[in-house]
């Protein structure tokens, strides 16, 4: 939908980097690139992603807020911290990219963790899609980011669709609504839909 829109699809492999600063820079030379080679307005450049992906997509908004017009984000963890306690299991893959230090981790988190970070978005329309049974990624996140960004007066759209987990099919009865938002052809403000 989105190619048939003109629209460029760029699925970049950044590895396990949960958007450090190396992969920070490697987004950066793709955009830059892309732009460059393929004479794409760089005012133009949108993020998607699911669970890590849209986690990181949305610290690398909240990092390059001038570089990217909109994001969507299906299940982002959006508190990288407590998304460590409550799954456990990702802790050696993030503290890894983030130098291996436990100590020094946390702070660096706490930093680039959206949640934090709410008012980087201000002219970076979100677009949020979460599973109320997501057992890898907990609603809250999706829930909890939407409320901070309202507080802070962003255009934010947040689903909260009953019955699903942490499944990229929970985009399927949305694909339309999410192609209109990416190229800004509907958009709908502030809205909460559970």
């Amino acid at each position: 939908m989105l190619a048939e829109r003109g629209c460029w699809i760029i699925v970049p492999n950044l590895g396990n980097s949960w958007m450090n600063d190396q992969a920070v820079a490697a987004l950066d030379k793709i955009i830059d690139q892309m732009c460059k080679s393929e004479t794409i307005d760089p005012a133009r450049v949108h993020l998607i992603g699911t669970s890590m992906g849209a986690g990181s997509g949305l610290i690398y908004v909240s990092l390059r807020p001038k570089k990217i017009r909109s994001v969507c984000a299906l299940f982002p963890m959006t508190d990288f911290n407590t998304w460590m306690k409550e799954t456990p299991r990702f802790a050696p893959s993030i503290i890894q990219a983030y130098g291996s230090d436990p100590t020094k981790v946390t702070p660096v988190l706490d930093s680039r963790s959206p949640i934090w970070n709410a008012e980087a978005f201000r002219n970076v329309p979100v677009y949020l899609l979460h599973g109320d049974n997501d057992n890898i990624v907990p609603p809250h996140h999706s829930r909890d980011f939407a409320v901070a960004l309202r507080a802070k007066r962003c255009d934010v759209t947040y689903h909260e669709v009953p019955g699903f987990g942490h499944d990229d099919q929970i985009a399927e009865a949305f694909q339309r609504e999410i192609a209109d938002f990416l190229t800004k052809e509907t958009r709908l403000k502030n809205t909460t839909k559970r």
